[in-house]
Order: structure tokens, then sequence, then C-alpha cells
């Protein structure tokens, strides 16, 4: 399965691609895999989005479907 929107650069991305879509590949979708990829790869970058970041998007949603 090779995935057209996942272009390591380094060799190090290129393990850490592999290590992800052994681990994942039988276990879920093409979209969650290439969002866990996303996420493996640019850990240093993920790495600078705080909490307060994350849950003032999910605040700024808008509401969808019924409340629980």
């Amino acid at each position: 399965m090779e995935d057209q929107y996942v272009n390591p650069k380094k060799p190090r991305q290129k393990t850490a691609m592999r290590i992800v879509k052994t681990y994942l590949r039988n276990r879920l979708g093409d979209n969650t895999l290439k969002y866990n990829l996303i996420c493996y790869v640019e850990k240093i970058e993920m790495r600078k989005v705080t909490n307060d970041v994350v849950i003032d998007r999910f605040e700024a949603m808008k509401e969808r479907g019924k409340p629980f």
C-alpha cells in the first residue's frame, strides 16, 4: 500500500512510517492510518501543540448531531 499523501524525505522518516504502517495496517482504515503517520513522523511539531490549543479548537467547533 503506497500512500500518495506521505512522501518521507529522510531515512529516519521512512523507518518511522514503516513501523506505524506495519503495526496499524490490519487494524485501521486508510484515513486513520494517514493521520497516525502524520502525527508520528511530525512528532516534534506535534509536541508544540498544547492542550489549551486543542480545547479552544474543540470549543470553537459547531455543535453537530443530537445532544446525549
